[in-house]
């Protein structure tokens, strides 16, 4: 059987991902945390791509990538998801703005590029819903919205596939012992609201992956951990009446606890149009374009800090263009610094721009010049990153060729790629597909 997840860096994902190869089964990976996902695919021996799963063009070539790999597919698993607190008046809309953008369009771009892969009889998809579709808390309101779009998703995405012969399953999860809910209670708000403790009962993680061991075995529509979830859907109403009595008395202190803090998303995201404003959105949509690749996830992240993000970015496209160093030049000592950095994310989005350049970046990368001039600057800027100083033989190389301005800018343009790679590395920003 072949498997396809999403979110499966940690918690649901990595578990279902590692049980299913211990029983033989071949799995491809998907997710944002790419050291977290490389160690899970390496214990799996599966293939994977680091995915946002908010972006539709990454999650189209994540797919086919890896359906490609796989050889085909029989499951997905759409389970990657986030979780944060929102008071509904008070709160930052930010976040409901963010898990929309996760748990709803993640779901629906997931199964819509699976599905071409599944229309057949062996064919199963899973939509990881949550009680929180069904039953929905205080300071959940984004949570539980957007796990009860992925449930109308899922059934929607049942009755269209039925004709194929494959099927789908919803599932539907209490509170797990995982990342996702220890850091969603891990709160000011949720403890006053709760008590110290959980609305339901947190349920070893083992006893979901065996539900979804077992749905998966057998095509199941439904798919319920624990066990007493199965109770509740068919009372959604009264369930969810007993929830507000539980907790009224505690409702009004929670909110103003919630409004007073800002607790981090249960898995950090690339920044969103809510959370950066135009521009960065804007300028990573053109930098994409430019490179032939997604959003620049450089620009997304990097834009959550408005304020220095605007300082940063004409800078940065002043060292690019206007600069005393010709297009040449300038291609060449980014190639050159970031094979120095093992910086990928800048060499995916040079590559092509140095060879428009008249720049060959494999034979920069190994350190060979086409002449005197090139070979100035290589040796300066292997100084530079090497050494963080030129000395006075290397210098005068440079200058026999570059004027001093020139000489000045290469300092900075160097200088400022290298801190690039720091940022990049640092922030975990995933690479543009």
């Amino acid at each position: 059987m072949r498997v396809l997840i999403t979110g499966a860096a940690r918690g649901i994902g990595a578990a279902l991902a590692e049980r299913l190869h211990g029983r033989g089964h071949h799995v491809a990976l998907a997710g944002l945390e790419p050291d977290l996902l490389a160690a899970v695919a390496d214990r799996c021996a599966a293939p994977w791509r680091q995915c946002d799963v908010g972006d539709r063009a990454q999650v189209d070539a994540a797919v086919a990538a890896l359906v490609d790999e796989l050889g085909g597919l029989d499951v997905v698993v759409a389970n990657a998801g986030i979780a944060q607190q929102l008071p509904m008046v008070g709160g930052d809309p930010a976040v409901m703005e963010r898990t929309v953008r996760v748990n709803v369009l993640g779901t629906y771009y997931t199964l819509r590029a699976a599905g071409a892969h599944l229309a057949h009889r062996r064919g199963y998809a899973i939509a990881i819903a949550s009680l929180a579709a069904a039953v929905h808390p205080p300071l959940m309101g984004a949570y539980s919205a957007s796990k009860a779009a992925v449930e109308a998703l899922g059934n929607t995405f049942r009755a269209e596939l039925a004709p194929t012969g494959a099927r789908v399953g919803v599932a539907y999860f209490a509170e797990l012992d995982t990342d996702m809910t220890r850091r969603g209670f891990d709160t000011a708000a949720a403890t006053a609201l709760t008590g110290g403790g959980s609305i339901s009962p947190v349920t070893d993680l083992k006893v979901a992956i065996d539900a979804l061991e077992r749905g998966i075995r057998r095509r199941s529509r439904r798919i319920v951990a624990p066990r007493w979830g199965r109770a509740v859907l068919p009372v959604r109403g009264l369930a969810q009446r007993v929830v507000e009595l539980r907790v009224r008395g505690a409702v009004a202190d929670a909110l103003l606890l919630a409004r007073a803090e800002s607790p981090p998303c249960t898995t950090p995201q690339p920044g969103t149009w809510g959370d950066t404003g135009l521009l960065p959105q804007l300028a990573a949509r053109i930098g994409g374009r430019a490179s032939r690749t997604s959003p620049m996830a450089l620009f997304r992240v990097l834009g959550r800090h408005r304020s220095l993000f605007l300082v940063w970015l004409p800078f940065s496209g002043r060292l690019l263009r206007g600069s005393a160093l010709s297009r040449h030049d300038v291609e060449l000592v980014i190639i050159r610094v970031a094979h120095l950095r093992g910086c990928d994310y800048e060499l995916d989005h040079h590559r092509a721009r140095a060879r428009r350049a008249g720049v060959d970046p494999d034979a920069v990368a190994a350190g060979n010049a086409s002449g005197e001039r090139d070979r100035a600057l290589l040796d300066a800027t292997d100084a530079l990153i090497r050494d963080r100083d030129m000395d006075d033989a290397t210098w005068a190389a440079l200058r026999a060729h570059f004027t001093e301005r020139a000489a000045i800018e290469l300092c900075f343009l160097a200088g400022h790629y290298d801190l690039l790679a720091t940022t990049i590395a640092t922030l975990r920003i995933p690479r543009d597909v």
